[in-house]
């Protein structure tokens, strides 16, 4: 990993390293408030069949908060993150809420080698994308999450959409530079992204927006694809 590559996830091992159980807001922020947001799952699953069976996948999982929030929707809900530190910090979050740990991966930013290919039903990142800055490393995800999906499978995410956060950066800012941990990416136009995602190999995009959770864009994007059947 490159200086600038270190510099990210040095910003996010720091945020990590102020998580604890008496404290969850750290690198989550506002846990409990988004642990009740049941519109939360409605928006990222929709068109998802409500089978228990399926497998799912965060990319961004943290310390698992939605690893506990989702138990009962999947099958088995495994995990990948870029600090070390809050993937260290995950099994004893689980552990409070009864939750077994699953499968979970340290990722570089963006690859996530180690996951096996065609395996999950379902992808999904939340709070998680808008943070990442790169678009360089978007795209090579959306690759990676094609690669793990089962065909038919469903990759789905939030982002910040609009104009107007204090501290985001244009969608096709790609600046590696270390600062660039704390900051979030806007989307303004959804074509764009849509286009992104089917230049990556995905099909049936689609996408809603809503007003925010504890958030400081404008709006936030929910976007749902699909990997094709066949191809």
């Amino acid at each position: 990993m490159s200086q600038t590559h270190a510099g990210f996830k040095e910003f996010w091992e720091e945020e990590a390293s102020r998580w604890s159980l008496a404290n969850k807001n750290p690198l989550v922020g506002w846990y409990a408030e988004h642990m009740s947001d049941e519109q939360e799952g409605q928006l990222l699953f929709r068109g998802v069949p409500a089978d228990t069976n399926l497998l799912a996948l965060e990319y961004g999982c943290g310390p698992g908060r939605n690893i506990i929030k989702f138990r009962d929707r999947f099958a088995r809900v495994d995990g990948v993150d870029i600090s070390p530190t809050i993937l260290a910090k995950l099994p004893s979050n689980l552990e409070e809420s009864g939750v077994q740990v699953p499968n979970v991966w340290l990722t570089n930013g963006f690859e996530i080698p180690q996951v096996p290919d065609n395996t999950y039903d379902v992808v999904f990142s939340i709070i998680c994308q808008q943070h990442i800055t790169y678009r360089s490393w978007r795209l090579n995800l959306y690759k990676e999450f094609l690669r793990v999906l089962k065909p038919g499978g469903v990759f789905t995410f939030q982002m910040g959409y609009g104009p107007g956060h204090p501290i985001s950066v244009d969608y096709f800012f790609d600046d590696l530079t270390p600062s660039a941990g704390h900051r979030d990416v806007r989307v303004e136009d959804a074509e764009v992204l849509k286009k992104d995602l089917e230049d990556s190999g995905f099909t049936n995009v689609s996408h809603i927006l809503t007003v925010p959770n504890h958030d400081q864009h404008p709006q936030w994007i929910w976007v749902t694809c699909q990997r094709p059947v066949v191809g």
